[in-house]
């Protein structure tokens, strides 16, 4: 039943387990003459969610990727999407299960998360916060190799001798490039700070160097 039952000059009985549209469950409610039994709306329940990955504390190392994954239910009508929010800004939405979203080239720092689900009257429930770091990547060192003179290259003392290195850092740049003399210990002849990483070594002795 819904809406409500007028008893205008008799009682009215309901049997048998009855289940009105108010919410009320009975075995027998029985409304005396003359009154009236109004059954109101039950309020909509908003839906529940939860974030389920990453586990909350996670780390990460940057760039971070990984994939956001929620967990939703309604108890009185069913989920219509979840949204999933970095503080205030709305990443993206899932209209179905599994609801998850991939979040990717998170900087260092520590991130915070939410998913917020809307029921299919859009009453709406927000997660708990989700934190996760991010790390910085373990520094890698930069690469170098000496293209200029050719070994086994000939010149006259005193000579004047051109030396190029190429430099290259995979996860940086390079600022420095220092040039050594290989004796023991090696004697350092001379630095260049931007490339060209290139040197004029002068006034060599002769010798093989």
């Amino acid at each position: 039943f819904s809406g409500y039952i007028i008893a205008p000059g008799s009682a009215v009985t309901l049997h048998g387990k009855s289940q009105l549209g108010g919410g009320i469950i009975c075995d027998e409610l029985t409304v005396q003459a003359n009154s009236v039994l109004r059954l109101l709306p039950v309020p909509n329940r908003p839906p529940v969610v939860s974030l389920t990955q990453p586990a909350q504390g996670s780390s990460y190392v940057a760039p971070a990727s990984f994939t956001l994954v929620a967990s939703a239910s309604d108890a009185d009508g069913a989920v219509a999407r979840v949204e999933f929010y970095q503080g205030d800004l709305k990443l993206g939405e899932s209209f179905g299960a599994p609801y998850q979203l991939t979040v990717a080239n998170l900087a260092v720092g520590y991130h915070a998360f939410i998913a917020r689900a809307f029921d299919d009257d859009e009453a709406s429930a927000n997660s708990a916060i989700l934190t996760i770091g991010v790390t910085a990547p373990d520094n890698q060192p930069p690469t170098v190799v000496l293209n200029a003179p050719p070994d086994g290259t000939l010149y006259f003392a005193p000579a004047t001798i051109g030396i190029l290195a190429d430099a290259s850092d995979p996860d940086g740049f390079v600022t420095q490039v220092e040039f050594f003399r290989l004796t023991v210990p090696p004697a350092k002849i001379g630095e260049v700070s931007v490339p060209p990483f290139a040197f004029e070594w002068t006034s060599v002795a002769p010798g093989s160097h």
